[in-house]
């Protein structure tokens, strides 16, 4: 009788302790995956304006208001770094053949864009951590025109300790199409839209995904940032990074840091890396 008791408290503990095992990884396919409709609203009639005041907002915003809040607040992001870089139109822009070049690396048509070249690649691989239980090993590659179109492809494998002699994994990735909205010789604003990835051993899940960044060159120093906003199955994603770099001829080793939200998950990484501009 003690025997089996003994070991059906040895079953209540070990279950009892299964979900400490559980880690960031875990909390991320929660958010992602999260059928439960953790998020209650109330009924519909709580979200409706009075119609007096409705059509109130309506006549303002349509009279006007919307047009000047778009220009003037929305759009600034964009609309600011074409002042700033006196970037007037949308003119194509060359390629430099090396980016430690003194003059620049994009190449304005009215400064020769057609000595430069068309189509320029920059495949990137970083080893990352948050310097407690999670480690990630990322590659990608930027592929940027001319015509200022391209395409950026991003995937990350993350790796978890749980401190139980177990680890988890998961991988997550995107995939965008970017557009070089403002650009001098020695700086690139560029933006764009995409799919988001997760994959583990049990689902791949996907999502929408919009982004915003920078690159500023001035050689031998690379300074880069870039901010994302996005969704990924049932979860709202964000991620904010930043990196500074050196050019050792088409070889760039940089430093960096991300943070990535995915819901109310975190995932945190310190970063180096090396990136080709080939």
């Amino acid at each position: 009788m003690w025997t089996r008791l003994s070991s059906a408290a040895a079953g209540l503990c070990l279950l009892a302790g299964a979900p400490a095992a559980q880690g960031t990884l875990d909390e991320v396919r929660e958010e992602v995956r999260d059928d439960g409709g953790s998020a209650q609203h109330g009924d519909d009639d709580d979200w409706d304006l009075d119609d007096e005041l409705e059509d109130e907002l309506l006549d303002s915003f349509f009279g006007g208001g919307l047009e000047l809040l778009l220009e003037n607040t929305l759009l600034l992001p964009w609309r600011a770094p074409r002042l700033l870089l006196a970037d007037a139109d949308f003119a194509p822009a060359g390629l430099a053949a090396r980016p430690e070049r003194t003059d620049g690396y994009w190449l304005r048509a009215v400064e020769g864009a057609h000595d430069g070249r068309r189509l320029a690649l920059r495949p990137r691989l970083e080893l990352g951590r948050d310097f407690d239980d999670l480690e990630r090993t990322t590659v990608g590659l930027e592929l940027e025109h001319a015509s200022r179109f391209g395409l950026e492809f991003e995937w990350s494998r993350w790796r978890e300790d749980l401190g139980t002699g177990a680890t988890d994994e998961l991988d997550l990735g995107s995939f965008e199409l970017v557009y070089r909205f403002a650009q001098s010789p020695h700086v690139a604003f560029v933006s764009g839209v995409g799919l988001n990835v997760l994959d583990d051993a049990s689902d791949t899940d996907y999502g929408f995904n919009s982004s915003y960044g920078a690159t500023f060159l001035a050689a031998p120093f690379v300074l880069g940032f870039e901010a994302d906003l996005g969704t990924l199955g049932d979860a709202t994603t964000t991620h904010l990074g930043g990196s500074l770099g050196v050019l050792l001829g088409r070889v760039e080793l940089f430093a960096a840091y991300e943070r990535r939200e995915i819901g109310s998950a975190e995932l945190p990484s310190y970063a180096l890396g090396l990136r080709g501009w080939l």
